[in-house]
């Protein structure tokens, strides 16, 4: 495999590539992209999605900080994440790429999301219909392979299974609400 015609060194050969970071450097504007205003600004199912995949590689930069100042936008995108028209839209790579940025948005602010229990049970549902896609994403070659694999490893490291046991614990019982 090489890298382009050009350049017949194979990839392999090459030093690693680092992610740029989201973080701003002195004297330049913070980016809108973790901000709910960038996703609003979509004109087409095409538009959201490339946005949503632009957000998800924002948030995965370990540079973003939740509550820092060099992002203002990140709790009006955490808010807008968990709205139906990105949430439960009707194609499902905005949904998978929406799932995926609310899984990073978990990861960021662990221990604590930044989401109240009724947001959290807006999402779960979202996460076990994408983890059910994936009896449909089987070969690296798929196109959403990646996004899949990333949810899986943020799954894994978040460990959002323990915060919905720890929520329904405090959630009233059902013999508790019928009395």
């Amino acid at each position: 495999m090489f890298q382009d015609e050009q350049d017949s060194t194979p990839l392999s050969d090459q030093p690693p590539r680092t992610r740029k970071s989201s973080r701003p450097s002195a004297g330049q504007t913070v980016t809108p992209v973790l901000s709910a205003e960038y996703l609003n600004k979509h004109s087409s199912k095409n538009d959201l999605v490339r946005r949503l995949r632009t957000v998800v590689e924002h948030l995965s930069d370990e540079a973003v900080e939740p509550d820092s100042p060099d992002y203002p936008g990140l709790a009006g995108l955490a808010a807008a994440l968990v709205e139906n028209c990105y949430l439960k839209h009707k194609d499902k790579e905005v949904r998978l790429h929406t799932v995926l940025a609310c899984v990073e948005i978990f990861y960021m602010y662990a221990p604590e999301p930044p989401y109240d229990e009724h947001e959290i049970l807006l999402i779960f549902p979202q996460i076990i219909q994408q983890l059910a896609n994936l009896a449909t994403c089987t070969s690296p070659t798929h196109p959403n392979y990646s996004s899949y694999y990333r949810l899986l490893h943020q799954l894994s490291q978040v460990k959002i299974g323990v915060i919905l046991v720890e929520m329904t614990k405090t959630l009233p019982s059902s013999s508790q609400q019928q009395d």
